[in-house]
């Protein structure tokens, strides 16, 4: 309970020093769960580490020295209370982190420990790959590896394939108990190493209750009903083809209950959406909270429409809230049966969502008025994109700037925003320049990024002016993600992105520089604001 006060950590590390019974819960508490190993290795003794300042102003905290046995002592008292940590890209690209762990740092530390774990009771952990250096890398993931953990998040950029080995031999030796693991989540680029061992760990486990990785591997029919048949597995993520899937359904209707029993959130990565809904079709109780398709074949506005319609009609439509749909190739060029219209998005209305991604391959086309009735429909939305990756569309989107300001105003915890919107400013200029707020007093949470698409700035649009409105429309904006810089020119003969037009990426950059620039003054007027 103090915890969750403004100024709770404080308090309890005061608490910690009024009398020695409170001491021990006291550091407990202060020390269970950490957003670094900073904290942890600046208990090394001070002469042991050394402070480097780097170009862009912070400073990297290094070892002076390889550490030796006396050096360890007061690190470890506090390390064994550490229960849950996360190293991941905050740490490393958060314009407020002053200080930083260099990556040999986690080198040493793994040379140093051996097989010693160096947070013997970390219980969760999150990690990603964020140090571009695979050494460091891998030893900082190692360094997580610890006898009691039970859940860990994972996310891998690119590995070359010793690195990948490396990991996938201290996963075979991890979770050797096959009561320990909980959770299993890893997402890697393509390696077929990593993915046999992640695989290999996940049918150890014999109380899973979420495996998810990124197959890129077909699975066979043995693997998908070895993971139907776990008890308590609530989420789960699948590669299998239209042949394997039918008779993994076939299975698995007759076997009725007992098929994917507790399943609460699903994965499939398939073919195309008529085997997504002959899944739905087969895994109909009503505890399905969360789906995620990725299909091979972009399929057509009318049948995503059926597909909504029957969505909107099953067993889970009132626990139903995260709905992801993907297609990994485009539909063709100026195909107008793969048109996504607002007919077509209707049926998820009656659904109370908080996540809506949809990638269909094709253009969506909607207005102001249907986000209006999104924004109605979901007061609990937390994520929404909509076409936010293609960009080989001709056409000016209808959603405008001011259009979203229903979204802020009946959905404020949104946290990530994304889809193609028109940049004309007119709405809300004259407001704007006479000093009142463009979005009228309406703003989100904790929306840290918007994207933006493949929305156009035009040559004589008010970029200063696109900045101020996204800005108050999220006050803690930190990025601003567009299709215009999201790749490189195409391959010779590959029609699957429009030229990149180096124009309009530097334009989003310059928006995305003003807005990040006017909600730090933003959060500097709030902080005044308070001392008062």
């Amino acid at each position: 309970m103090i915890q969750a006060e403004p100024s709770g950590n404080t308090t309890v590390a005061a608490l910690a020093r009024t009398a020695k019974c409170f001491h021990d819960a006291a550091l407990d508490t202060l020390w269970q769960t950490q957003a670094s190993l900073l904290p942890l290795v600046k208990c090394f003794p001070e002469g042991l580490l050394t402070e480097t300042k780097e170009e862009d102003g912070r400073k990297t905290l290094s070892f002076s020295r390889d550490p030796i046995p006396e050096d360890w002592t007061r690190l470890k008292m506090y390390a064994e209370r550490i229960r849950v940590i996360r190293l991941d890209l905050y740490q490393y690209h958060n314009d407020y982190a002053v200080l930083k762990l260099a990556g040999s740092l986690y080198v040493t530390l793994k040379k140093c420990l051996g097989m010693e774990p160096l947070l013997p009771n970390l219980r969760t952990f999150q990690w990603a790959q964020v140090l571009k250096n695979e050494p460091e890398d891998v030893a900082s993931l190692l360094l997580m590896l610890n006898p009691k953990v039970s859940s860990m998040d994972v996310v891998i950029d690119t590995l070359d394939d010793d690195a990948a080995r490396e990991i996938a031999t201290a996963l075979d030796k991890f979770g050797e108990n096959p009561a320990q693991l909980r959770n299993i989540r890893v997402v890697s680029t393509t390696s077929p190493i990593l993915e046999e061992a992640v695989l290999a760990l996940g049918f150890r486990q014999q109380h899973l209750q979420e495996f998810h990785y990124s197959w890129q591997i077909q699975m066979s029919f043995k693997t998908v009903t070895h993971l139907s048949s776990m008890n308590n597995l609530q989420q789960v993520s699948l590669r299998a083809d239209h042949e394997t899937c039918r008779e993994v359904l076939k299975w698995g209707r007759e076997r009725g209950g007992h098929f994917f029993p507790s399943l609460q959130f699903l994965t499939l990565f398939t073919d195309s959406l008529d085997v997504c809904e002959a899944w739905l079709s087969t895994v109909c109780h009503k505890g399905l909270q969360s789906l995620t398709f990725c299909v091979n074949q972009p399929p057509t506005a009318s049948a995503l429409q059926d597909f909504f319609t029957k969505l909107s009609e099953h067993p889970a439509n009132a626990s139903m809230r995260k709905i992801r749909l993907t297609s990994a190739n485009p539909a063709p060029r100026g195909d107008s049966r793969h048109l996504v219209t607002v007919d077509t998005l209707s049926p998820l209305l009656g659904l109370d969502l908080t996540v809506l991604k949809l990638e269909p391959g094709a253009h969506i086309e909607i207005n102001d008025d249907f986000v209006a009735r999104m924004a109605r429909a979901w007061p609990e939305l937390h994520m929404l994109e909509l076409n936010a990756e293609w960009r080989r569309y001709d056409f000016a989107p209808n959603v405008t700037l001011a259009g979203l300001i229903p979204l802020a105003q009946h959905c404020p915890n949104v946290s990530t925003l994304a889809l193609p919107i028109s940049t004309d400013v007119s709405a809300f200029r004259r407001e704007y320049e006479a000093g009142h707020r463009p979005t009228g007093g309406y703003s989100f949470r904790q929306c840290y990024e918007f994207g933006v698409g493949p929305s156009a700035i035009g040559q004589n649009a008010d970029q200063l002016m696109i900045a101020g409105f996204l800005s108050d429309l999220c006050p803690h904006l930190a990025t601003v993600k567009s299709a215009w810089t999201r790749a490189g020119p195409p391959k010779e003969g590959d029609t699957t992105l429009d030229q990149e037009t180096e124009a309009m990426g530097e334009a989003w950059r310059q928006v995305e520089k003003y807005g990040r620039e006017m909600a730090r003054v933003r959060r500097q007027e709030r902080m005044w604001m308070e001392l008062l």
